[in-house]
This record gives C-alpha cells, sequence and structure tokens, in this order.
C-alpha cells in the first residue's frame, strides 16, 4: 500500500501547471468584471442586465487575484502602485490593454496571465526615475 501511494505521489506534480492563468482567461473575467462595475456604478439600471450570482463571484475572483499579484510584485518596483486610486488605475489600465491584445495580437493571450500582467503594469504604471 504504502509504495502505491508513493508512486501515485510522484506521479502527482507531473499534472502541475506552471501558471495559474491565461490571458484569454485573464480577459474573460475583466470583461465580466467590466460589466458588474458598470451595472454597479449606473445609477439608473433600466435597460442593463443584472449581473448573475456567477458574475459577481468571478469578479470577485478577478479583483482578489488581480489585487493579489499587485501585492506581491509591487515589492519588486516593476511597476508602482501605491493607493486605491492606483489600483482603480490599474483595473482600468489591464481591461484597456487586454482588449487592445484580444483585437490586435489575439496570440498573446495564450501566455500566462502573471507574464502579460507584468508587461502591461510595467508599461501603464512605471516607476519614476
Amino acid at each position: 500500500m504504502k509504495r502505491l501511494l508513493v508512486c501515485f505521489l510522484c506521479l502527482f506534480p507531473a499534472y502541475a501547471y506552471p501558471f495559474f492563468l491565461n490571458g484569454d482567461d485573464l480577459y474573460k473575467y475583466s470583461d465580466i468584471n467590466k460589466k458588474v462595475e458598470s451595472y454597479s456604478a449606473s445609477s439608473s439600471t433600466q435597460g442593463q442586465a443584472q449581473p448573475t450570482s456567477d458574475d459577481v463571484i468571478k469578479s470577485g475572483f478577478y479583483r482578489g487575484y488581480i489585487t493579489g499579484y499587485v501585492d506581491t510584485m509591487e515589492q519588486g518596483k516593476i511597476f508602482c502602485i501605491r493607493s486605491n486610486d492606483d489600483l482603480k488605475d490599474a483595473f482600468a489600465i489591464i481591461y484597456r490593454n487586454l482588449d487592445s491584445i484580444r483585437n490586435t495580437r489575439p496570440s498573446e493571450l495564450q501566455q500566462p496571465a502573471n507574464l502579460l500582467l507584468e508587461k502591461i503594469l510595467r508599461e501603464g504604471k512605471p516607476c519614476p526615475g
């Protein structure tokens, strides 16, 4: 029994992926987040479809993923996001860039999300000096 368990545990890492999301996944989540934000910010929601609970969950996942990425990577001064206002700007920059990539260079969306985020934020929120 122990041998079977050891064999299983040795094979398990073979199914691990080096990244959590790719750019296409990130774009889908950012698009859902944009719709949820638009609905939430609108004073008149007539004519707008109410987001589903699944959309709200995906939006929260996206915001958590981006915030966690920024909190982790900002320590290395690859890009500079110093306040909540900067974080709001970063969400807008990320959405615009992912939308642009999707329309002009869709094959880039197959890259790991963390690499795309680094590139987007390095260009969109550079550190001074």
